[in-house]
């Protein structure tokens, strides 16, 4: 697919179904996502929206698509390398905020002084840093999905896909996550975040209904 890579188009996909014993959960016609754009995905729950982003995450394969292209690539990549996909429960190893956020960075192979320089900035991005060595499996909640921004974040990926990173959150944490989220787009890093909550900064606005996604820009 050789257009994939023009006019800043980062991911894209015709055709894609998904079922699941027998019933039609997904069946899009096209999509598009283009580098650094803010995609609000909506629907009623069980419409399909966490099987679609872990379909766009790479850890899910479509029953079936005539195209699913990410950056140019027009055979999609496995675990898709350049995305990072949050959970609405984000997992955390049982271990201290600061390894959680290096893990990644570590897997990557990236130098001991060059990961925990990564790993702090990112800490402190979410405002974690002083919880750096904190147990992350006993945090709040809201600060549980800050430590997980802060780990997506330290990886810098192309494509973040995010599932109801509001939910569960008290005003206080709503607010801080509210901040974050637009601050992952810089340097070029697009967002799909499903959520019922608009986001002022949305370039599209995707709505799963009966398995079709109807987008409105």
């Amino acid at each position: 697919m050789n257009n994939c890579g023009e006019n800043n188009i980062l991911l894209f996909a015709e055709g894609l179904k998904k079922s699941f014993a027998g019933k039609t959960v997904l069946d899009i016609g096209e999509l598009t996502v283009r580098g650094g754009e803010s995609v609000v995905l909506s629907g009623e729950n069980g419409s399909g929206k966490t099987t679609l982003l872990k379909i766009l995450a790479g850890l899910l394969r479509p029953d079936s698509a005539r195209a699913l292209a990410f950056a140019g690539c027009e055979r999609y990549p496995r675990g898709a390398p350049h995305s990072s996909y949050l959970h609405q429960s984000p997992y955390l190893f049982s271990a201290s905020v600061r390894a959680n956020v290096e893990y990644g960075l570590r897997r990557a192979g990236l130098p001991g002084e060059k990961r925990k320089q990564k790993a702090e900035d990112a800490m402190r991005w979410a405002g974690v840093l002083h919880l750096a060595s904190a147990r992350a499996d006993r945090l709040s909640g809201g600060e549980q999905r800050r430590a997980a921004l802060a780990r997506i974040r330290a990886l810098s990926p192309r494509l973040c896909l995010l599932d109801e990173p509001l939910a569960h959150l008290d005003e206080e944490g709503i607010k801080r996550a509210e901040e974050l989220i637009p601050q992952l787009r810089k340097g070029g890093c697009a967002v799909v975040t499903a959520t019922h909550k608009p986001f002022a900064d949305a370039t599209q606005q995707w709505r799963l209904q009966n398995g079709k996604l109807i987008c409105e820009q």
